[in-house]
């Protein structure tokens, strides 16, 4: 009971779930609950969720699955579904496999299916050794498949993604990692480079205190359709994020952790569009969490988000503060 994912991965809610192992290899599960402004912006309609769903699991020595449906009822007029397959492959203790297939599926006044989403994702992780963690990603995304005669609406594309992540930890508490992806668009040249590096330790100076700093750059590039004679140059785009969080054991009951993100943005247009725009944001926040008798939790969340943007209408300053009482059993 309290807020946690789905099985499908995609979705939280608040609510609960129960999971039955009728073998110790086989088990099934059902959850339910309410998700309440779930894109936490004003609209027209009541923007609630329910959400509910099954699952069922295999955890073998070797290979695991997991197949689940969750389905979520909107109280407008459509409805969304998510079937997924997910499976676990270990040959060896060093290496290891995961793939997953997730069909979302949209229902146009809750009985006429307008589209389908696939994405699919394959990694295969390899350990060398127990500090070394080395790993290749592939993944491919393909929205909007429509099964209705309207083709204005929505326009399907396929954008594959290609990963290669490494992570090494040293001197007990340190670790350091690093990753470069590319992706593209078969139906157009638009196109995507991401890397990231990151560095933390885990016992600062000897104490219970942790933290982490990661710093991240996509360029971003998308050539014009032909058709489009306004514009005669590739629009393209630049970010970077750094990333700092500090967090500290207190009284054995109390965690504490804090979190400075800036993201910096810089995107390139036609001049007749407004030349270059450029956005800097800030969040800063925490949260508590605190341990209470009879296997009661609490979360106690703070974040302020600032940005300062060339854009018009783009600058917003914003506090959010969130709560969350829960029981484990």
């Amino acid at each position: 009971i309290g807020r946690h994912s789905v099985s499908e991965g995609a979705v939280y809610i608040d609510g609960g779930q129960l999971r039955y192992n009728f073998t110790p290899r086989f088990r099934i599960g059902g959850f339910g609950g309410l998700r309440s402004d779930i894109n936490s912006y004003k609209v027209e309609y009541k923007n609630d969720y329910e959400i509910y769903g099954v699952y069922g699991g295999y955890d073998g020595d070797i290979i695991g699955t997991t197949l689940s449906y969750v389905h979520i009822f909107h109280r407008s007029t459509f409805d969304r579904a998510y079937a997924n397959l997910q499976s676990f492959l270990r040959p060896t203790p060093y290496l290891r496999f995961n793939m997953y297939l997730t069909e979302e599926l949209n229902f146009k006044y809750k009985d006429e299916e307008t589209f389908d989403t696939s994405n699919f994702y394959i990694s295969g992780t390899y350990n060398p050794i127990p500090d070394i963690t080395l790993s290749l990603v592939y993944s491919m995304f393909e929205p909007f498949r429509n099964f209705t005669d309207d083709k204005s609406f929505y326009k399907e594309y396929h954008e594959h993604r290609y990963e290669g992540r490494a992570s090494y930890r040293f001197l007990r508490n340190y670790n350091i990692d690093a990753s470069a992806s590319y992706s593209q668009r078969e139906e157009t040249e638009q196109n995507s480079i991401m890397y990231s590096i990151g560095i933390g330790d885990t016992n600062f100076l000897n104490t219970e205190i942790q933290w982490n700093f990661r710093f991240t750059r996509n360029l971003y590039n998308e050539q014009p359709e032909a058709s489009d004679m306004a514009m005669t140059e590739h629009y393209h785009t630049h970010s970077e994020v750094y990333f700092f969080s500090i967090g500290r054991s207190l009284f054995n009951r109390l965690y504490l952790d804090g979190r400075y993100t800036q993201q910096y943005t810089k995107e390139h247009h036609n001049e007749m569009f407004g030349g270059d725009k450029k956005t800097i944001m800030t969040i800063f926040g925490g949260t508590l969490s605190i341990n209470l008798p009879y296997n009661i939790y609490s979360l106690l969340t703070y974040e302020h988000t600032k940005t300062k943007s060339d854009m018009q209408g783009a600058s917003s300053d914003a506090d959010n503060i969130y709560a969350q009482v829960g029981y484990r059993f």
